[in-house]
Formats: structure tokens, C-alpha cells, sequence
């Protein structure tokens, strides 16, 4: 038997938390948290959500405002999303709107994906940087953002 698909139509509104198992479509209005540890959620394009939604897989056709954290995130032409994404796969199409950062490719801190630098030469901390070349002062300061795997990138491959 498949897993059933659970459906808040267009015309319903939810002010609390929902929290389901397995797959759920949203075309109404939510303010409040969506919860699911493995299951599927997808927005529909009349769909507005007010509040973080953690799911192992979302796809939105339609507004949210809030911070989304799943294993894979995809955003819709005709989406909008106001607030943060946190996943460990992402796709954007042409002409969705993101307004906020991004934190793509894992969980873990992000320092552990960084170069270790050598520390062990004499010097100011300023000499120390820049033989990192300009790698650093990117990183530090975009420390989510994919600025900053595209320099670390390209320091990488300069390194080969």
C-alpha cells in the first residue's frame, strides 16, 4: 500500500504547529511551525506559510516566510521565499524569489569544510592570512553563504 498523501486545500487556515508522517500537499494558510522528520512536503502555489518548516523534502510553489531546514529543497518558477534554507540538496528555477541566506551541502560546522591553513610560520597574523589569498577574509566574513564555497573552490583548484 502507498503512503497515503495528506491535503490542506485552498480555503483552509491553520494558526498552531502541524506535524505529519508521511507526504502532504498545502494549498491554504498556515501561521506556525510544519514538522516532519522523513516525510514530503509541497506548497502549492495558493499557499502562504508563516513559520519554519523542517522536512526531509520540501517544494514550493508558493509564499513562506520563514526558515525552511530539510534534506532537499526545491523552489518553484512562481515561488517566493522570505527566510533562510538549510539543506543538504537545493534547486532554484527561474523566476523564484529568495530573500535570505543559504546553508547548502551539510550539516555539520562549517570550519570543517574550510583548508587548514599552516599557522606554524613566524609572522604577523595578517601575513599568515594573506597567504591564504584572500580565501579567508571571505570566509570569514560570508561564513553561510555560497560566496564562500565558490572562493573556497577556487582556492582549491588554484592549489592543484
Amino acid at each position: 500500500m502507498a503512503n497515503p498523501t495528506n491535503v490542506l486545500a485552498q480555503g483552509i487556515e491553520i494558526i498552531g504547529s502541524v506535524r505529519f508522517s508521511n507526504d502532504m500537499i498545502i494549498d491554504g494558510k498556515i501561521e506556525g511551525q510544519i514538522m516532519s522528520d522523513k516525510g514530503r512536503v509541497t506548497i502549492g502555489e495558493n499557499a502562504y506559510i508563516k513559520g519554519d518548516i523542517n522536512a526531509g523534502e520540501v517544494k514550493v510553489f508558493g509564499k513562506v516566510e520563514g526558515k525552511i531546514t530539510s534534506d532537499r529543497c526545491e523552489l518553484k518558477a512562481k515561488s517566493r521565499l522570505d527566510g533562510d534554507i538549510k539543506a543538504k540538496m537545493f534547486a532554484m528555477e527561474e523566476g523564484a524569489q529568495l530573500a535570505g541566506r543559504t546553508e547548502i551541502g551539510w550539516f555539520g560546522p562549517l570550519r570543517s569544510a574550510y583548508p587548514k591553513a599552516d599557522f606554524t610560520a613566524k609572522g604577523s597574523k595578517a601575513s599568515r592570512r594573506s597567504a591564504l589569498g584572500g580565501w579567508w577574509q571571505s570566509a570569514r566574513s560570508e561564513r553561510t553563504s555560497s560566496v564562500s564555497l565558490l572562493t573556497w573552490g577556487s582556492w582549491f583548484r588554484s592549489r592543484q
